[in-house]
């Protein structure tokens, strides 16, 4: 008698696959254990193939991690030797104009390094969405050896305003708040590009100094900013000479820089050259433009010229004093 062949089980496809990955949550996993693999909201079949490769590059990654753990004490060592060279120094720190103020914090240059030498880390992308109004790429981080992930998603607009509608396709036209008109155009391929790879490179920064402990971050910048100090006192002149160079280098003019200080170069502080330096690592890294800074700087020395003029004016107007009032006389007691 023949025996029956068992039915064969059926085949599962790489569209059935789902992937979701929760953002900024601590998925820790027991030491020793591989890492569950993130999940994403409906991919296509070249997605999901990118998706997969990227998940075996961290399951491989963390086996590698589980045989050679991270030694806290040489990664800090790794990572303040590069904050003491000077050239490292310079770039890894940038400033951006927000509001009447400025903030400061740890650029792109200085996220690269740190994941070097931290180990045990990594971050991928992947375009998850691409329609024709926008490109969507996820971007994830990994601590390798505790399994913690970290994600956001970085969302890419390929409508444009420009002031410009030459040789454009023109959606929309607005008259702005100076009276100029201003076009909102599709972006060309290189403008998408050059905007993905801007705020990825962003993105990836955020997430990779949120992997590091924030007293690292802490003690990294304030060596950067020393080794810094100690190389323009060495020689002030050169300095001031090599960040106005590197200005020029971004097609930024002297004049556009004597705007932002709002006097001429010729009268820069240490202190100014420091800050030079960390606004043209910003402008570098994307993060705003020299219109946009200049802007913010002008505004913030109109604010406060008006705080001081204020504060004269105060000054200058005494209280009115009352009359002082002679003191009664002294009744003397009656005698009997």
């Amino acid at each position: 008698m023949a025996k029956r062949r068992p039915k064969p089980e059926p085949e599962l496809l790489e569209d059935d696959i789902d992937f979701e990955m929760e953002p900024f949550q601590d998925n820790s996993v027991p030491s020793g254990m591989l890492m569950p693999a993130p999940m994403m909201p409906q991919l296509t079949s070249s997605q999901t193939v990118q998706a997969q490769a990227a998940m075996a590059e961290v399951q491989i990654g963390a086996m590698l991690a589980i045989a050679r753990p991270r030694n806290l004490d040489v990664a800090r060592q790794r990572l303040l030797r590069s904050c003491r060279r000077p050239r490292f120094a310079e770039q890894a720190r940038y400033s951006k104009p927000v509001g009447n103020r400025r903030i400061e914090g740890l650029s792109v240059r200085f996220a690269e390094e740190a994941l070097r030498a931290w180990g045990n880390a990594k971050v991928q992308q992947l375009v998850i969405d691409d329609t024709e109004e926008a490109r969507t790429v996820k971007v994830v981080g990994w601590d390798l050896e505790s399994g913690t992930s970290l994600s956001t998603d970085v969302v890419v607009r390929k409508l444009i305003e420009r002031s410009s509608a030459k040789g454009r396709e023109v959606i929309s036209e607005r008259t702005n708040t100076h009276g100029e008109m201003v076009y909102l155009v599709r972006a060309t391929d290189d403008e998408i590009e050059n905007q993905v790879s801007s705020r990825v490179a962003k993105a990836r920064r955020n997430i990779i100094l949120q992997l590091l402990p924030a007293d690292l971050r802490d003690e990294c910048e304030e060596a950067c900013v020393a080794t810094s100090r100690r190389q323009d006192a060495q020689d002030p002149d050169a300095a001031k000479r090599k960040v106005l160079d590197s200005f020029d280098y971004l097609g930024v003019a002297v004049q556009r820089i004597e705007q932002w200080l709002g006097h001429s170069v010729s009268e820069i502080t240490p202190k100014e050259v420091e800050s030079l330096r960390a606004l043209y690592q910003g402008l570098r890294d994307g993060e705003f433009t020299i219109s946009d800074a200049i802007e913010e700087a002008e505004a913030s020395r109109a604010k406060g010229k008006q705080g001081r003029q204020t504060q004269r004016g105060t000054l200058r107007r005494k209280p009115e004093q009352e009359p002082e009032q002679e003191p009664e006389p002294e009744q003397e007691p009656e005698q009997e």
